[in-house]
């Protein structure tokens, strides 16, 4: 009895020294699409300047934080379009953040239905949509997404602006 009470002691010592805490990231991706529901004043635009805004996101959750490892912004109209696009986010710190989208540094293929993409800016050299530079936001915040969008005309230019909310864990 002396000899299992001895060996039951050494196994809870075994079972605390395997129980550390660690801490855990979990890989997530999110899609979200919004209608942007315009008019815009302009001759052969009007209510068919309406169109459809996605963001597509990869994110790791971890401990209060959460890391944006990539965010593509695809916009689709039935017009020729230039889209721009800029984030506001608070840091974990709780400073503010900005990063403005750029096009594609990197070949792509896609429809030929006006659509565009944007992407978080190049980090480095690298290539590829795995380059884009990552960044933190505070657990529990949103990206504030804005965009403008213009549509060339043979007179000028149309604008229009669109603003929403992407809200992660």
């Amino acid at each position: 009895m002396q000899y299992l009470s001895g060996f039951c002691g050494h196994l809870a010592l075994v079972s605390l020294a395997l129980f550390v805490p660690v801490k855990v990231t979990y890989a997530e991706s999110k899609s979200v699409s919004w209608t942007d529901a315009n008019y815009v004043p302009c001759e052969g635009l009007g209510a068919t300047a309406t169109g459809k805004i996605t963001a597509n996101v990869d994110f790791a959750s971890r401990s209060g934080t959460i890391k944006v490892t990539r965010l593509q912004i695809h916009t689709e109209y039935q017009h020729a379009h230039e889209p721009s696009a800029n984030l506001r986010f608070q840091q974990p710190s709780g400073a503010g953040g900005n990063i403005v989208m750029q096009k594609a540094w990197f070949d792509t293929i896609g429809p030929d239905d006006n659509s565009q993409d944007l992407f978080l800016p190049r980090n480095g050299s690298g290539s590829g949509p795995a380059a884009q530079t990552p960044f933190e936001i505070a657990s529990g915040s949103g990206i504030l997404i804005s965009i403008n969008t213009r549509f060339p005309q043979n007179g000028g230019n149309c604008l229009s602006s669109f603003s929403e909310t992407l809200l992660l864990p």
